[in-house]
């Protein structure tokens, strides 16, 4: 079936792990299950899904389009430069993986976390999330240093072709070793998504087309086929200098939103009118826990 059945057997791979996936959710997880009453629409869930599906989605769209532009560099090389680049990037992607499912579960952990108002908890989720994929991203550096010409020899390049192993190994060493700028953007841009914040994520989409579009060109007109390999990195830190901004200034604003437990606790309140003229203001809050049911509270300001 030639190329045809490369494409039937990607989708019954597909298809196979959608079902397995399925079977096992509803197996586990009987809160998924639908049940009449799921069917019903709700207009707020519906537009809240499309603003964080559909930001998502672009995101990805805008980047696989920014990758077409580092493709055409690559091509003006011939047949080697291509053949390497092709085994390298799918190699690279392979690598990537981890780091990808981390970014995942930390939108999940954050979306759960915002809903409930515990941002704390967000910080240390983003936090621990950063520092597993730093880690990840060393192995992998090391994995590639060491193993990169076994992985070349998957794609049935080996000794015989000797300029397409020096290119290849030489994409898989540079953009390893600057693996934690895509795993910290990992986190950062789905932290932000999770919170609802989907503005930012496409904007650094479009920085990281707007790097490729000038960097490719640009960069294999100087340096030829190594040039190409510090695009990709390029990309990431551009993005993710927007993405770390935008994390830290919407965690700030969501740093008064936790819940207090019963007792006393102290809640300072930045340019509150309510509070009068003082530019800030802070106030000792009890909380108090009532025999019959119920909770009394005692405001002072401090």
């Amino acid at each position: 079936m030639g190329v045809a059945g490369a494409a039937w057997a990607t989708i019954a791979a597909q298809a196979l792990s959608a079902g397995l996936c399925l079977a096992h959710s509803l197996r586990r997880f009987p809160i998924l299950r639908l049940r009449r009453r799921d069917w019903r629409m709700s207009a707020v869930l519906v537009r809240e899904q499309l603003a964080t599906g559909l930001s998502m989605g672009a995101h990805m769209v805008i980047i696989a389009v920014s990758v077409m532009f580092l493709q055409a560099a690559i091509n003006q090389f011939g047949t080697d430069t291509v053949k390497a680049f092709s085994a390298a990037m799918r190699i690279d992607q392979v690598a990537t993986q981890p780091m990808f499912s981390i970014g995942i579960a930390v939108a999940t952990f954050t979306a759960q976390n915002y809903g409930a108002k515990k941002p704390a908890r967000i910080r240390e989720g983003a936090f621990r999330a950063g520092l597993i994929c730093i880690g990840m991203s060393v192995f992998g550096c090391l994995l590639m240093m060491a193993s990169g010409g076994w992985f070349l020899a998957l794609f049935g390049i080996g000794e015989s072709e000797p300029e397409v192993v020096r290119q290849a190994r030489e994409y898989l060493n540079t953009v390893s070793a600057l693996y934690f700028l895509l795993g910290l953007l990992f986190v950062f841009r789905n932290a932000l998504q999770g919170m609802g914040r989907n503005v930012l994520p496409i904007l650094s989409a479009g920085a990281e087309v707007t790097m490729r579009l000038f960097a490719a060109p640009c960069f294999a007109a100087w340096w030829g086929p190594s040039g190409i390999c510090y695009v990709n990195p390029l990309c990431w830190a551009a993005s993710l200098i927007l993405l770390a901004a935008g994390y830290v200034h919407a965690i700030r604003c969501v740093r008064f939103e936790e819940e207090p437990e019963y007792g006393t606790v102290v809640a300072n309140y930045p340019n509150q009118p309510t509070l009068g003229s003082a530019p800030s203001a802070s106030a000792r809050i009890r909380l108090e826990k009532q025999p019959e049911g119920g909770t009394k509270s005692s405001v002072r300001i401090l």
